[in-house]
């Protein structure tokens, strides 16, 4: 009689052990299973990082050809749209000796360089020529007592009025170029 409980507790012991094998086993097996379905969930999951540093940054299409270029320069930041043949066909950055950032367009921006000095130019020669009509129309009616203009006078009259016109226009132009490129450069 004083067997037979010690064998029941020995039975419920030995039940016991082996039921927390199992266990053991079952828990070990859901861990690693978890394991692998977060390594999986992590490869799948895009990293976001709050910095990407480079030096030189192109994207380019299935055949590896670039399309856009983004550097920088000493004088500072640059994009560029490169067209099929390689070349750019769209580039903002900023320019050398500008007083602030500008850059929509550098040939643009040189164009309307260009048509500058070549308005002033224009100009310088406009006012000479001014100065030389006035001192021939000096000239003669010092001379002469007629005031009626000579036809040398006349023609010289007439050709500085058509270049003072195209001198005019021109400086429409500009200023028309100009407007646009500030208009585009805000947004």
């Amino acid at each position: 009689m004083g067997d037979e409980p010690l064998n029941t507790l020995l039975m419920r012991l030995v039940d016991l052990e082996r039921r927390l094998y199992w266990y053991q086993r079952l828990l070990l097996l859901l861990g690693l299973g978890l394991l692998l379905t977060l390594t999986i969930a992590a490869r799948s999951v895009p990293v976001s990082t709050e910095l990407l540093r480079a030096r030189r940054l192109e994207i380019v299409d299935e055949a590896g050809k670039t399309g856009v270029v983004a550097y920088v320069t000493p004088q500072g930041g640059r994009l560029e749209v490169l067209s099929a043949g390689g070349r750019p066909g769209f580039s903002a950055g900023t320019v050398q000796g500008a007083a602030e950032p500008v850059g929509l367009w550098e040939q643009t921006l040189q164009t309307l360089e260009r048509q500058g000095r070549t308005l002033e130019q224009q100009r310088r020669m406009l006012d000479d020529l001014n100065r030389q009509l006035q001192r021939l129309s000096q000239g003669r009616q010092t001379t002469s007592e007629s005031t009626a203009p000579t036809h040398d006078n006349a023609q010289l009259r007439f050709e500085l009025e058509q270049q003072r016109r195209a001198v005019e226009n021109l400086d429409r132009q500009l200023q028309a170029f100009t407007l646009q490129l500030r208009s585009l450069e805000r947004r």
